[in-house]
């Protein structure tokens, strides 16, 4: 029983190493800094769609040397860029104050990824118009831990003479 609850430790483990891995190498591939979103537009497709452009700016500290970038890359919860978002025009306004907050003056930080070779042409940030977040990250590396908990603990017991 003990070697069956540790293959099935040891396979949880490996499954949450899988289920972790796109993740991860996101945050291996790209360098990340601190960024805001400066502005939505709004663009017009037909008589009840509308397309949806963010502009965000975040700045780099290189050899102390400060340098503002701007970027309109967006990515979906799993960090893949992807076309910005075309939504219902009854919905286009709530987008729109999800992305930029209520008050213009306290607008939420966001992670801005980019690659340190070309940060201006590369930048993107994840973007709640393109769906829900993903957790995948969260729950790939709570599976690691159950599996290695569980391998741990179905090891025998040291008896005591």
């Amino acid at each position: 029983m003990r070697r069956v609850r540790a293959l099935l430790g040891f396979l949880l483990a490996l499954a949450g190493a899988l289920v972790v891995l796109p993740s991860a190498s996101v945050y291996w591939r790209y360098s990340h800094a601190t960024g805001d979103i400066k502005d939505v537009f709004e663009e017009p497709l037909g008589s009840d769609r509308i397309r949806l452009h963010v502009v965000f700016e975040f700045t780099l500290d290189v050899k102390g040397v400060r340098t503002t970038y701007f970027g309109a890359n967006q990515a979906d919860g799993h960090y893949h860029v992807i076309e910005d978002p075309i939504v219902d025009k009854a919905t286009a306004a709530a987008m729109r104050r999800a992305l930029l907050g209520d008050d213009p003056r306290f607008r939420r930080a966001r992670i801005v990824y980019f690659e340190a070779e070309d940060p201006p042409g590369t930048a993107f940030i994840v973007s709640e118009a393109a769906g829900a977040p993903s957790r995948r990250y969260e729950i790939g590396l709570a599976m690691v831990a159950a599996g290695l908990l569980t391998v741990m603990f179905s090891r025998p017991l040291k008896e005591t003479v």
